[in-house]
């Protein structure tokens, strides 16, 4: 269990469990969100980019259901698939195609996100 909350990140696996470690990932986080999102994106909702990874992390490996993330948030479902992607660029979440094992019908399930840090993850729920 303690691999897990700890993540991958050399750094976050050189620090102590405890405030040390969750101070990092804060950090972490805020960085992410100040520099390099605003580098590479003109998305004007950069503010709630935490909280939709806080959303994505409490359902981490499930369905993605943008529209329920969108009425439980209040961001818009437009804002929240560019926020998404976003995220997926920046390599904190990835998005797994829906598959099934019968080839000739067409798949209808959502697509599952996770976030690829399991420190990180951990961390936001």
């Amino acid at each position: 269990m303690d691999a897990i909350t700890t993540g991958s990140f050399p750094e976050a696996v050189a620090l102590r469990p405890g405030r040390g470690r969750d101070r990092w990932f804060d950090s972490y986080l805020s960085r992410i969100v100040e520099r390099d999102a605003a580098d590479i994106s003109d998305a004007r909702r950069l503010a709630d980019l935490p909280f939709v990874l806080r959303m994505i992390a409490a359902r981490n490996a499930e369905e993605l259901n943008t529209t329920d993330i969108a009425k439980e948030s209040g961001i818009p479902a437009t804002s929240l698939t560019r926020l998404i992607h976003l995220l997926e660029t920046l390599c904190l979440v990835r998005r797994i195609p829906a598959w099934g094992t019968n080839r000739s019908k067409r798949v209808i399930q959502r697509p599952k996100a996770m976030l690829l840090d399991t420190g990180l993850a951990a961390r936001l729920v």
